[in-house]
């Protein structure tokens, strides 16, 4: 019969084997007790935020990568996610991210989207945010480069500029036809240019896509300089007074005498660009930021503004693209640290000395760049003339700017007169303002 040895048999043997083990091991030791090993560290996961431009096409993705690795260098726990689109499609792709939860930290914005972004609660307000920024911020950046709408500060120019006619330095010297300084030389130029080339001098772009662009870079500045301007003191609009008239008749009789690109209906804004870059026109009414869109399509083209042209006033749009900070970041704090470093000294530096682009910061606008270079010289002086005027902010601005743009096609196409194509424009804008007053 199978005897079952005891409990304590079993153990004895096992309690010396263990005894002995633990003595062989002390022995191996020196008699000292191994150290336990530290717990191995966690690796701080990164903070990231992101910023959605359309500098991409303009400045270079490579410049723009730059201005974020600028910044991690100094927050190397922070990640900066670079997000493009272009010009074009860039509100309806901010729209779709915002509607999508996914609204960039820092986005880039033009003056005319921010009605429609503020009302969807995305835009945050700046100025707080400025006023403890206290005597850094004021050292370096002008009241006028903040735009303010429904009493908030929503917008920040990343640069600052204005919009009058460029030309083709190259191409005036080899024709040996001078430089316009006002808008009558401006007509008889274009009659040269076409006389000795057989091309356009210029094109204006009044596709619907383009409506702003027109508004902005043609009818405004010769609305301001016939005496006149888009709203009054009250916010009402008054471009239908005879300075409007006589600025929109403008452009339409360079159209009647054949002297501006055909067919200005169907030109939109990236196709104006391209015939000035590609030399199928020899000028354009735009903001600097052609330059480096032309050294990229066009490395050998040189372009100038014309000296600033002047009429009843000197004035020109006081103008500029800008950025605006999320109100729904999850990280405010380092999304405003990077909303700071977008026009810092150092980026500011860079981007006019290098990109030869008029950076809304002060200290760059000392920067010698601005006596070398044919396109910046004339910023700050276009800047500086009395009778500037600011770009508004109104609300529903894109239908507005929709309105004004399907009247003037009305009256390039003899459907209405330059009077009647105005007054209906402005009064469809005083009933949207009003309306919105009253809300």
């Amino acid at each position: 019969m199978y005897k079952r040895k005891s409990k304590i048999g079993l153990r004895f043997p096992v309690v010396l084997i263990i005894v002995a083990m633990l003595s062989v091991g002390t022995l191996f030791a020196g008699g000292r007790q191994e150290k336990k090993a530290a717990p191995a560290e966690t690796k701080k996961e990164k903070v990231t935020i992101t910023f959605l431009g359309w500098w991409d096409d303009e400045y270079g993705k490579d410049t723009m990568q730059k201005i974020a690795d600028m910044f991690m260098e100094k927050h190397p726990d922070v990640q900066v996610k670079m997000l493009n689109s272009p010009h074009s499609a860039f509100e309806d792709k901010l729209l779709a991210m915002s509607q999508a939860g996914e609204t960039p930290d820092v986005m880039g914005m033009e003056f005319n989207w921010v009605p429609r972004f503020d009302k969807m609660g995305i835009l945050a307000n700046l100025e707080p945010l400025i006023e403890k920024e206290g005597d850094y911020w004021k050292e370096r950046y002008n009241p006028g480069w903040t735009g303010y709408y429904g009493g908030r500060a929503v917008i920040q120019w990343l640069y600052a500029m204005s919009y009058g006619p460029v030309y083709n330095v190259g191409k005036f010297e080899e024709l040996g036809i001078n430089v316009p300084t006002d808008w009558n030389e401006l007509e008889e130029t274009l009659a040269q240019y076409k006389k000795a080339t057989g091309k356009y001098g210029m094109a204006i772009p009044l596709a619907k896509d383009s409506f702003a662009h027109f508004l902005l870079y043609s009818y405004f500045t010769r609305l301001i300089q016939a005496g006149g301007a888009l709203l009054d003191k009250e916010g009402k609009a008054v471009f239908n007074s005879e300075a409007g008239v006589r600025a929109l008749q403008y452009w339409k009789n360079l159209a009647d005498k054949d002297l501006l690109y055909p067919d200005a209906l169907s030109l939109s804004d990236p196709m104006t660009i391209e015939l000035l870059t590609s030399e199928e026109i020899g000028m354009l009414m735009i903001g600097p930021f052609i330059g480096p869109i032309a050294r990229q399509r066009n490395p050998d083209l040189k372009l100038s503004y014309t000296p600033p042209f002047e009429d009843a006033t000197g004035g020109f749009v006081s103008s500029g693209s800008g950025a605006s900070l999320s109100k729904n970041s999850r990280n405010p704090g380092i999304a405003w640290e990077f909303f700071k470093h977008l026009i810092s000294d150092e980026v500011a530096l860079m981007m006019t000395e290098e990109v030869k682009t008029p950076w809304a910061n002060k200290k760059a606008f000392s920067s010698p760049v601005y006596d070398e270079d044919p396109l910046l010289k004339q910023i700050p002086v276009m800047l500086s003339r009395p009778g500037g005027q600011p770009l508004p902010f109104v609300p529903e601005l894109g239908d507005l700017i929709n309105s004004f743009g399907e009247n003037v096609q009305a009256y390039w196409m003899g459907q209405k007169t330059a009077k009647d194509a105005l007054d209906d424009a402005a009064d469809h804008w005083n009933e949207v303002i009003e309306a919105y007053r009253k809300k």
